[in-house]
């Protein structure tokens, strides 16, 4: 990057707040600034099932659930993903143009340049603006013993949003993650989409990281 941009320097920064919607914030790893970009902001991602990977093509086409995805121009983030949505949060909290997402190993990097997704961004945060006016409407004493089944069901549409960890209330809503069982596990717990798996397992589960025999089972499947 040095190389590629004059100027080019990394700040370490902290959590942003969206200036018309304080229930609203973002937390990028950094902000970057170049002399021919100006200042973008970056987000890291490392995730498990890549730390032994030769290639990121080969989990992509092993796992739908992982980030990045082969696309016909190439390797690059899924519009769907999660991430995508916090990327685009970051750019719009910190009004910055544009965002530098980074996948990575000790081996391979994947650096891939992000531009505001206006329309995306904009629907995102109607949903969380028109809920919170409305229960905080009907949280109004001279409304409130009037309209309880409606707020009810504000409420359920709360959780359902948070569940689904959306992303557009806050970064704060996560991922699901699944936690290792061994007590003296060094990492304890993992995204599932790190481990390539759509749902957490039932009853007692042991990492790749701590059950031999399973890390050998994931490595050779994404050396296929």
């Amino acid at each position: 990057m040095i190389r590629q941009h004059a100027e080019f320097e990394i700040k370490p920064c902290g959590f942003f707040v969206d200036s018309n919607n304080s229930y609203i914030g973002a937390t990028p790893d950094g902000l970057i600034k170049c002399k021919c970009c100006g200042t973008g902001v970056l987000e890291i991602k490392c995730p498990y099932c890549a730390k032994e990977a030769d290639t990121l093509n080969d989990i992509a086409d092993f796992s739908k659930q992982f980030c990045l995805q082969n696309q016909p121009s190439g390797l690059q983030l899924s519009r769907n993903h999660q991430y995508y949505m916090q990327c685009q949060l970051q750019m719009h909290v910190t009004k910055h143009l544009y965002c530098d997402f980074v996948v990575w190993n000790r081996a391979i990097i994947h650096i891939e340049r992000l531009e505001p997704d206006n329309i995306l961004i904009t629907e995102a945060l109607e949903k969380p603006r028109i809920l919170l006016t409305c229960a905080f409407y009907l949280s109004l004493p001279e409304n409130g013993s009037h309209n309880k089944e409606i707020l009810a069901k504000l409420k359920y549409h709360h959780r359902i949003m948070k569940m689904k960890a959306l992303g557009v209330i806050a970064e704060s809503h996560k991922e699901v993650m699944v936690g290792c069982d061994n007590e003296k596990c060094a990492i304890k717990w993992f995204h599932l989409s790190c481990l390539g798996m759509s749902e957490a397992p039932s009853g007692k589960w042991i990492c790749p990281t701590c059950h031999p025999a399973k890390k050998q089972k994931v490595l050779k499947m994404l050396s296929k």
